[in-house]
């Protein structure tokens, strides 16, 4: 999803309610002023010698979604990644400046609404083909289906089979639409 970001297709996201994103809907009535930052996979180096580092304030970071040799082998890269998870806020690159926030049934999702979570697509002649997130290692795209379609494989692969999180399940969510700023979130505020 942050190559979403980066081509402006990725505009909104779709969560389960959790005490994080509670504050996010209560925080609706001063909504210009929620500030989110979008982690991603990354490594913090060192100047000079490319080593990994966590003396963060002279590091160079690097991403996964945009290094070129971001899907090499560790042998070439010669790094490891670091999860999104672990990410420090001194290496965000991605902030959200949250503009709408409402609850809705996640089967309330339409076709736009598919589009603007950043879901993959390509043209192909006169088609439009959809990817399909069910086989995550490939790009499978289906000719036959619709942006919900593609956006329902990428909800059920990210949130497999977690009891009353599926698709199936339609649980109630919090619609968070965001415009990214592409810079530090330090630098945002």
């Amino acid at each position: 999803m942050v190559r979403a970001h980066f081509a402006n297709r990725k505009r909104v996201t779709r969560r389960i309610p959790t005490p994080m994103w509670r504050r996010v809907a209560d925080a609706f009535a001063a909504v210009e002023d929620v500030y989110l930052w979008g982690r991603e996979t990354w490594q913090a180096l060192s100047f000079g010698d490319d080593l990994p580092t966590r003396n963060y304030g002279s590091a160079d970071f690097r991403y996964a979604a945009t290094d070129a040799f971001g899907a090499s082998d560790i042998g070439v890269r010669g790094y490891p990644w670091r999860p999104s998870i672990h990410m420090p806020r001194a290496a965000s690159r991605l902030t959200h400046r949250v503009t709408d926030v409402r609850v809705e049934p996640l089967q309330a999702c339409g076709n736009a609404d598919a589009l603007a979570e950043g879901i993959d697509r390509r043209a192909r002649g006169d088609l439009l083909e959809m990817r399909d997130y069910r086989y995550p290692s490939t790009l499978v795209y289906r000719v036959e289906w619709t942006p919900v379609d593609s956006y329902r494989s990428l909800w059920n692969f990210l949130h497999g089979a977690k009891a009353g999180e599926t698709w199936a399940d339609n649980p109630t969510v919090y619609v968070i639409a965001y415009e990214t700023l592409f810079r530090n979130i330090d630098g945002a505020l």
